[in-house]
């Protein structure tokens, strides 16, 4: 929302998965914030990935989902994963939490 305009009775909607691209024009104006989980595999162990720079598009598909059934939401992307079959659940709980 911009403006200055309420938002407190908006939908709030998480994405846990793996990132979304803050890029797209369907989504960008949804997101409210995100959050990234996942490691890089490179020599640095504390290096985090960001949340929206994605491999795989499956987060990315849900977020505009999510926002063409209500595009007055707010959408709250976390990255647990850097494809579809590698989230690791104890970062998708830590993402709940």
């Amino acid at each position: 929302m911009k403006g200055g305009e309420d938002n407190s009775n908006l939908i709030k909607v998480a994405i846990i998965d793996n990132g979304a691209d803050k890029f797209r024009p369907r989504i960008r104006d949804c997101i409210e914030r995100g959050v990234s989980y996942v490691k890089a595999d490179t020599g640095s162990a504390d290096r985090i990935l960001p949340w929206w720079m994605v491999s795989d598009p499956h987060g990315t598909q849900m977020a505009s989902l999510v926002s063409a059934v209500n595009p007055w939401c707010r959408l709250y992307i976390a990255r647990v994963g850097k494809g579809r079959r590698d989230i690791l659940p104890e970062d998708a709980v830590q993402a709940v939490k």
